[in-house]
């Protein structure tokens, strides 16, 4: 793996110095902002290769952050991966609404987020640059809600379920052994 800057945006320190050092190990560069707002001046300046982003950030969320860095012709081809405890059905609607390239469990275990972190930086090197767009409507709860989404970013996101599923499993069985 050549070296690769990484913007993390995360406001809780523990866990972006976790991160951080998970990441640093693989040789990654890792640049931390603690908002939104931090995150999208730092772009006016460096070009990182991808964002990881939380989603709970202070002020701007990180769903409505990814939606303006995507919505940008300058940043709209950084990838941008988003850090998930996934809560409601709904989640998965928003991650791919905002426009985000794929998702990683929010699981600071070195078992499980490095593996994870080299899947979907292997995905992204690997992804077309197609523009292709599908239309879609998902009944997520009462309502039918309309959805655009890139059928490429979609599988992506699907094989990291799988693999989150299948680490999950691995650690379960091995804590049961």
């Amino acid at each position: 793996m050549g070296k690769i800057d990484v913007l993390l945006v995360e406001d809780t320190a523990t866990q972006a110095i976790i991160m951080q050092q998970m990441l640093e190990s693989l040789g990654v560069s890792v640049h931390i902002k603690k908002s939104a707002e931090e995150a999208l001046a730092y772009l006016e300046l460096v070009e990182p290769r991808l964002i990881l982003t939380d989603i709970n950030l202070p002020e701007m969320d990180g769903f409505e952050m990814t939606s303006l860095i995507k919505s940008s012709s300058r940043f709209r081809l950084i990838p941008v991966v988003m850090l998930i405890a996934f809560r409601a059905k709904e989640d998965l609607f928003d991650i791919i609404n905002s426009g985000a390239d794929n998702f990683m469990m929010k699981i600071l275990k070195r078992d499980y987020f490095i593996p994870a972190f080299k899947s979907i930086l292997n995905a992204l090197e690997n992804q077309s640059e197609g523009n292709e767009v599908a239309r879609a409507r998902f009944n997520f709860s009462a309502t039918q809600q309309p959805l655009e989404f890139c059928p490429q970013k979609v599988l992506n996101m699907l094989l990291s379920c799988f693999d989150t599923v299948v680490s999950q499993q691995h650690t379960t069985a091995d804590s049961n052994k």
